[in-house]
């Protein structure tokens, strides 16, 4: 294997016109400074002068005609509101955009530099963009995703007035659960109508183009789809109270990438088919909510609430719960892979108890409508197992997944390293198929008891000066006789490095050769992932297997893009565990071992006898973004459930 080679230095285009690069210069400096204006006055004088305008600038253009802050400028002043995803593109502005932008506090000022910065109201934005758009298509320019995407945004983008009406309902919806009454939700503004989106202002025109370019970008071969290209457009079909178009777009976008929506598409048609009454598209919704969702938010909580406070939820002789869409709802993405959750309609009403208490060792609710009742353990179903299972394999087989865009590991592990010999890999796991098969059995006949990440295990505590390089064999032999004392079968997967001769000290000679006699260790080799392997192993072992390790597993959960079936089987599968003080047994020395097994109930949506139990965010429960932050901190750290069961 000879030296690297070095990377060849890119070579500047001396010959470029001067007149097209000032153009490109000048324009790419109003985006720093989002000045929309004069970017304008820019393009349309080159545009005179028949300068070429180059395809990143066209997008430039596009960008500031976003207004990529996520504010439209009202024409009746210097109010800013918010436009519906209008979430910062990058689509050809210089790359230190980020750092030239304004500050909070300089967002709040009318003036910059002693100038007000001319506000350019969004219709006139609509135009100008499309306007660029048509150009481009003179020109032979192809958009790229995030160029159709601003498109998209814009023309789905409603006038003041219903922006209006938006910014005041939704400032309505989110308020805090806890603020409500105890047997329902009726807040100063009006009660269960408060999350009602008002009717679209959305011209017919407007969102007949913003099909027309959504279909342009799904017949495009070089464009790689994404959720963003379609949430503008479910947002819009959905304020329009069209369910059947909001069913169409999420169809559309299963098939073309296997796109799952996010919480935020899901409370779009929960709160639509709560507007027009239809228990099926509801029904349908929350299954998959609970299935993709562990912990909503608290405004999709608040809309889960109003369907069972709505006269929908009631049976009556205008109610025969029939959808309005007239949908082939077995054509619904995960229409198999998330059943129902049961009735959502009941012959009386509803009774809805908040901030129910639970017993965390039992998972038995305290309090409410449903005491007594028994939270229970919800697995993954088995095509989110064989998903994983695939997925996993794919990045064995493959070096990644094919919408893994990537270049890092994740974990903070570092940048993905080049694999040589892909071939001597896929044949090295090959040959782990047939010892799993031989060693656990058929698949899924729960072979192992327990899998024991030996490198996680074996080096927890030894980041000290001073430390040894190889992993604290006693460490791991400890935690395997732990649970060979409870007469579990147990699988070390550890690296081969730490069995190489020079590295291994004399004193884990014995320990070795126990694991090796008892075929207690699985040997994993050079240029693979440790995780690949002991992560395939629990998944093929079955649904029975216990993980033990304290790995957060980040690099699964930026490779294999299923984090939300990753992180309900890491709930119900990963042991965690700590070592206290040091214990002699016989010749034998181990350090005392801690436990922490999953719960015996999940923490999740879930359905209970004829009730509905949706847990409640606590502090330190990720991913709040609807809630307006990463990580909760606001909130209790107490669990906290919603029950809603009918009345008899």
């Amino acid at each position: 294997m000879g030296p690297p080679k070095k990377k060849q230095k890119r070579q500047k285009n001396k010959h470029i016109d001067p007149q097209i690069l000032s153009t490109r210069r000048q324009i790419q400096m109003c985006a720093k400074n989002q000045d929309l204006r004069q970017a304008l006055s820019v393009y349309e004088e080159a545009i005179s002068k028949n300068i070429k305008i180059e395809c990143q600038t066209f997008h430039c253009l596009l960008s500031l005609c976003s207004m990529t802050d996520g504010s439209t400028a009202s024409a009746a002043g210097n109010r800013q509101q918010r436009v519906p995803y209008a979430r910062r593109l990058h689509v050809g502005t210089p790359r230190d955009q980020e750092k030239s932008l304004p500050s909070k506090d300089d967002a709040n000022d009318e003036e910059t530099n002693g100038e007000e910065k001319a506000l350019v109201p969004v219709a006139e934005r609509k135009e100008y963009a499309y306007q660029i758009k048509q150009k481009m298509d003179d020109f032979h320019l192809r958009l790229n995703e995030s160029g159709y995407t601003v498109l998209i945004r814009l023309l789905c983008a409603s006038s003041d007035e219903a922006d209006n009406a938006i910014e005041s309902s939704s400032s309505s919806a989110t308020k805090d659960v806890d603020t409500e009454k105890a047997n329902g939700i009726n807040d100063e503004t009006g009660g269960a109508g408060s999350t009602e989106m008002p009717v679209t202002l959305l011209s017919n025109t407007d969102l007949d183009k913003a099909r027309d370019l959504l279909a342009e970008a799904e017949s495009s071969k070089d464009i790689k789809l994404k959720l963003r290209l379609y949430a503008p457009l479910i947002y819009s079909v959905c304020k329009r109270r069209d369910v059947s178009g909001a069913f169409t777009l999420w169809e559309q976008a299963s098939k073309h990438n296997d796109i799952a929506l996010s919480e935020l598409e899901y409370l779009y048609i929960m709160q639509c088919a709560t507007e027009v009454g239809d228990a099926v598209v509801f029904d349908r919704v929350l299954a998959n909510v609970a299935e993709d969702i562990l912990v909503p938010s608290k405004v999709l909580a608040r809309a889960i609430i109003e369907w069972f406070e709505s006269k929908a939820a009631i049976k009556s002789e205008d109610n025969d719960q029939k959808s309005s869409t007239g949908w082939n709802f077995g054509a619904i993405p995960n229409a198999d892979a998330a059943p129902s959750l049961g009735p959502v309609v009941c012959s009386n009403q509803w009774n809805i108890d908040l901030k129910c208490k639970v017993d965390a060792k039992t998972g038995c609710l305290l309090n409410g409508c449903m005491k007594d009742m028994t939270l229970k353990p919800v697995p993954l179903t088995s095509e989110a197992w064989q998903s994983l299972m695939e997925m996993n394999e794919a990045i064995v087989r493959k070096g990644s997944l094919e919408n893994d865009t990537s270049e890092f590991q994740g974990g903070r592990k570092g940048k993905k390293r080049s694999v040589e010999d892909l071939s001597k890999r896929v044949s090295k796991w090959e040959m782990f198929g047939k010892w799993l098969t031989k060693h656990a059995g058929p698949i899924h006949s729960n072979g192992f008891d327990v899998i024991i990440d030996g490198a996680n295990v074996g080096y927890y505590e030894t980041n000290f000066a001073g430390a040894p390089k190889h992993v604290d064999y006693n460490q791991i032999d400890g935690m395997i006789r732990h649970f060979e004392d409870l007469g579990k079968k147990v699988l070390v997967v550890l690296h081969e490095r730490h069995f190489f001769s020079k590295l291994v000290p004399r004193s884990a000679d014995k320990i070795i050769e126990r694991w090796n006699e008892n075929k207690l260790v699985f040997r994993t080799p050079y240029d693979s992932n440790d995780d690949w392997y002991w992560f395939h192993a629990a998944l093929y072992s079955g649904m029975d297997t216990l993980v033990v390790t304290n790995d957060e597993m980040r690099d699964h959960h930026f490779q294999m893009l299923a984090h939300r079936s990753f992180l309900r089987w890491k709930e119900r599968h990963q042991i965690r565990f700590h070592f206290g003080s040091w214990i002699s047994t016989g010749d034998t020395r181990h350090r005392a071992i801690e436990l922490s097994f999953p719960r015996v109930y999940s923490r999740r949506i879930q359905r209970l006898a004829d009730g509905l139990v949706i847990p409640l965010p606590k502090k330190g429960d990720e991913n709040r973004f609807l809630d307006g932050e990463h990580v909760a901190s606001t909130e209790p750290v107490e669990e906290a459930y919603i029950c809603i069961k009918s009345s008899k």
